[in-house]
């Protein structure tokens, strides 16, 4: 079974029936056929984040597609002079770590964001570690009452 989708219990039920009649002989059974009979569910977000789309972009929460607004806005007041995405950086053990943002100043500076709605064990382990590997400060930005905190 796919991670993206999910039976139901009546739908798990049917096809575990319908795998033991297979296996004793009685029916034959069509892949194709089984897996359009379980209807398919999208999966809930580990952290209750919806993907979110802006024309083209797919970023993966509400949160993250607002930060990419306000950046945009940035860049239109001549702030920002552009931006890179999902910018990746390698770690020991063939981790990746992505931060969200990368932003290039028109002064020059250059700023690594990281929107998290929620903070988890892992990031800041891994946030630790890239900031010991690279020569990089990862900040932390986060929404609170409809204002960005961290920017």
């Amino acid at each position: 079974m796919s991670r993206g989708l999910r039976l139901s219990a009546e739908d798990g039920a049917a096809t575990i029936a319908r795998l033991a009649r297979w296996r004793a002989g009685e029916v034959a059974v069509d892949r194709r056929v089984d897996a359009l009979a379980c209807e398919a569910k999208p999966a809930k977000a580990k952290f209750h984040n919806e993907i979110t789309r802006r024309g083209e972009v797919k970023y993966h929460s509400k949160g993250e597609a607002l930060l990419a607004d306000h950046l945009d806005l940035l860049k239109l007041a001549g702030e920002v002079a552009y931006y890179l995405r999902q910018v990746p950086f390698f770690l020991v053990g063939g981790v990746v770590y992505r931060i969200d943002f990368q932003v290039f100043y028109v002064d020059g500076r250059v700023r690594y964001l990281d929107f998290k709605g929620v903070m988890t064990k892992e990031f800041i382990t891994k946030c630790k570690i890239v900031e010991a590997t690279y020569p990089v400060k990862i900040e932390l930005v986060t929404r609170r009452k409809g204002e960005f905190m961290g920017l």
